[in-house]
């Protein structure tokens, strides 16, 4: 059986060009598929392009919360440096769904 090296899934909205009701969640990077609600507080009423910043500078945050572990799918390393930009694609993704319902 196969397993991704990373999955993530993102729902939100934006509200007055603000984003809100974020939700991140990321699995297969370390023991357990965990939701990111530290980061979805610090997410809540920032613009699309200052949370895709800062979900790209977490790198830190997903090192201590996910526990990254190397193995056959990736290094440690660059399943957080992933994170990071899979998070802030889904998250421009999400918030443009959002807009077109």
């Amino acid at each position: 059986m196969e397993r991704p090296s990373l999955a993530v899934a993102v729902a939100a909205a934006q509200r007055d060009g603000r984003l809100a009701q974020v939700r991140l969640a990321v699995s297969c990077i370390g023991p357990v598929p965990m939701r990111l609600h530290a980061l979805e507080a610090r997410l809540e009423g920032a613009t699309l392009a200052e949370g895709q910043q800062l979900l790209r500078q977490a790198q830190r945050h997903y090192t201590e919360v996910l526990q990254p572990v190397d193995d056959l799918h990736g290094s440690a390393a660059y399943k957080t440096y992933l994170t990071g930009v899979l998070l802030g694609r889904a998250l421009t993704q999400a918030v443009g769904a959002n807009r077109r319902q």
